[in-house]
């Protein structure tokens, strides 16, 4: 018999829906509360979820071969908990050996810091070498637009003065602007 959980008399369980967003926000709050205080308990119980869906096949496999379940059990968590044993050992050993290199890492360092401060503050670094390219481009550009920005004005007295013959002969006379010089001057 199908039903709907709109009608009231409806046979089944009752979804109860919360109604606003503030009762949501509860909600949500409470949740994160419990996972919070509770993950002593819950990240446990998690892992021996998740690693007994991991072990389930082997398991499996063991038992189609004919072994009891308590000693098919027992074989499956004595490999993985070995293994996992195993790679904690590695892990440890690494660390330790990472521990015991740390001041040859360490002057290592210093020095690679000390030699790449000298490129880029020694004098000809090329760092320096470069800054000071690019503040002469810089340089350059600044002239292009002040050159531009004269022209500008210049159009404008032109207009101002009318596109007569005259005004037209004055302008052609001034000397041609050089490049790398500003403000119409020549060198």
């Amino acid at each position: 018999m199908a039903y709907s959980l709109a009608r009231s008399d409806a046979a089944g369980p009752r979804v109860v829906v919360p109604g606003g967003a503030a009762e949501m926000a509860i909600l949500a709050f409470l949740i994160v509360v419990t996972l919070y205080f509770g993950q002593a308990v819950l990240v446990p119980l998690a892992l021996a979820v998740i690693l007994s869906f991991v072990l389930a096949p082997a398991v499996r496999l063991l038992r189609r071969a004919r072994l009891p379940n308590t000693p098919a059990v027992l074989i499956v968590v004595s490999v993985a908990f070995a293994i996992i044993f195993g790679i904690g050992a590695l892990i440890t050993q690494q660390v330790g050996n990472l521990i015991q290199e740390i001041p040859r890492y360490q002057l290592t360092l210093t020095d690679k810091v000390k030699m790449l401060k000298n490129v880029t503050v020694g004098s000809g670094g090329a760092i320096e070498r470069a800054t000071a390219t690019l503040k002469d481009i810089q340089k350059e550009l600044d002239k292009v637009s002040s050159t531009s920005q004269v022209d500008t004005e210049l159009a404008a007295l032109k207009a101002e003065l009318g596109t007569g013959s005259a005004a037209t002969d004055h302008t052609a006379a001034l000397p041609a602007a050089e490049p790398g010089v500003t403000g119409g001057e020549s060198a």
